[in-house]
């Protein structure tokens, strides 16, 4: 699976060894969208993602994996993995404070 970042209106790939293409906003619209969802960071695995959130209110964890499920299937990784742990925070970059939202697999 290779996630996409958008910036100034391109697309640039995250290398991964499988080659599916999967663009960030099929986590980032069920996940940003979520009112209960503070905030949240994807890490990229083999077979999906692991996936940490900050919640504000309880969620639909089965609804929401399932819909991340869902839109990986279509865009070619059937079967997907994902995992959801929920978080009291999220590691941010030292100096700067910011939080990087998709880390790929390395």
């Amino acid at each position: 699976m290779v996630f996409h970042k958008l910036r100034a209106n391109k697309l640039d790939p995250l290398d991964n060894e499988n080659g599916i293409n999967i663009h960030r906003l099929i986590f980032r619209t069920p996940l940003g969208q979520n009112p209960g969802i503070a905030e949240y960071q994807v890490l990229q695995t083999r077979d999906g993602a692991k996936i940490a959130v900050v919640t504000t209110e309880p969620i639909d964890v089965a609804a929401l994996r399932q819909e991340l499920v869902d839109g990986l299937a279509k865009s070619g990784l059937p079967n997907a993995q994902i995992e959801i742990d929920f978080v009291d925070s999220l590691k941010r970059h030292k100096e700067t404070g910011k939080l990087k939202r998709f880390i790929p697999m390395n």
